[in-house]
């Protein structure tokens, strides 16, 4: 079943103070991450709790999915 991070999640994530730059940084998140997500590429369920946990957000909030 693919799973997508919604386009608008770094935008939230920047909402909540957490730019590009200070993910990689503190290595909240990885470049790869962040790329997948800008590009609508399918994100794994670790990739998924971790944008839940900064967003403090249930998965529902961040994710789409796509029938195959």
């Amino acid at each position: 079943m693919p799973i997508y991070a919604r386009s608008d999640v770094l935008d939230l994530l920047l909402e909540k103070g957490y730019s590009s730059y200070r993910l990689r940084e503190e290595k909240l998140m990885t470049p790869r991450t962040m790329q997948k997500i800008r590009h609508g590429e399918r994100i794994t369920m670790n990739e998924l709790e971790t944008i839940c946990d900064l967003l403090h957000v249930q998965p529902s909030k961040v994710i789409e999915w796509e029938r195959w």
